[in-house]
């Protein structure tokens, strides 16, 4: 049975739930690189890793969609490419330099996506279309007012400006990423039942475009450690789990559930992320060390997904 149709019998909600657990368990990933990078050339390692997680991301995608379609193929809409370059390169390169700003924990730097609802929200209605009404429910207000008490937390010193800064670089390219895949449908260029294909296009395009400039890196960082091929898995991880599984089931729910209700309910991956990582960090005797504030904006984003799934559950 095709993907496509598989999610379609499930419940409205299930693909923005599950591209929200498969985000939080690959962040675990991306926390387990940043430990094995070198410290001395730690931006060609995680560049390196960029270019690794994109490889194995689009290796994922080609198996599926030649289980599911006997072959390749790939959307023209520019709209999609550019939906691919505005995620996986751009936004994904940003996220990865955001965690190691906080010494290699991806978790806190998953943080971030908590800013991008906001812009999401705010995009999905002015750009495409979606009813005004969607900024102003009860699950919207919750997840806009977590992202208020986020942006306290910097301002009160939980988080510097400098993070805030790379945080909102980070949701801005990730925002600007699902609009454009928002536009593809919107136009007829794409419908659910192609967005295997899509997700496929859009991280070759991102690959493509990003590939001149990432090689640099990869000799810069083979330099410094001829050993780095060993410490590179978990981005190759990082790359099946999100970009493969995880954005196919992040783009799907938005072609069948639109851009708002999609992003509100994913809006949990972030305190799912958060939780994970404390208590693998518990498990290992350290401390969580993660400041009150995030804590309660996490907990106000979770709040506003689980009410957003829940009234999509009850239409």
């Amino acid at each position: 049975m095709p993907l496509s149709s598989l999610l379609s019998q499930m419940p409205d909600y299930s693909s923005a739930l599950a591209s929200a657990l498969l985000w939080a368990v690959s962040a675990q990933f991306v926390s387990a690189g940043y430990a094995k990078g070198s410290t001395g050339a730690r931006l060609p390692f995680l560049m390196t890793g960029l270019l690794i997680s994109q490889l194995t991301g689009l290796a994922g995608l080609a198996a599926l969609l030649w289980w599911q379609e006997g072959g390749l193929s790939v959307n023209p809409s520019p709209y999609v490419w550019l939906a691919g370059l505005l995620t996986f390169p751009i936004g994904t390169g940003l996220y990865y330099v955001a965690g190691s700003r906080f010494g290699g924990r991806s978790d806190i730097a998953a943080q971030f996506a908590k800013v991008k609802p906001l812009f999401s929200l705010l995009l999905a209605v002015f750009v495409l279309g979606d009813p005004l009404a969607s900024l102003f429910s009860p699950s919207s207000l919750i997840v806009v007012l977590g992202v208020l008490v986020f942006v306290a937390s910097g301002v009160k010193g939980s988080i510097t400006l400098t993070a805030l800064c790379w945080g909102l670089a980070t949701s801005a390219a990730w925002s600007m990423g699902e609009v454009m895949m928002g536009l593809a449908l919107s136009d007829g260029a794409l419908t659910d039942g192609r967005m295997l294909a899509a997700t496929y296009t859009a991280l070759l395009a991102g690959l493509a475009v990003s590939l001149p400039f990432l090689l640099p890196f990869v000799r810069r960082a083979r330099a410094a450690d001829p050993q780095m091929h060993r410490h590179l898995l978990p981005f190759a991880v990082h790359g099946v789990l999100s970009f493969a599984l995880g954005y196919f089931c992040f783009f799907h729910s938005i072609a069948r559930i639109g851009l708002a209700s999609t992003v509100t309910i994913n809006a949990m991956w972030p305190i799912l992320a958060l939780v994970l990582a404390c208590g693998v960090r518990r498990w290992r005797g350290h401390d969580c060390d993660v400041p009150a504030l995030v804590w309660l904006a996490a907990l106000l984003l979770l709040i506003g997904s689980v009410l957003q799934a829940y009234g999509i559950s009850n239409r």
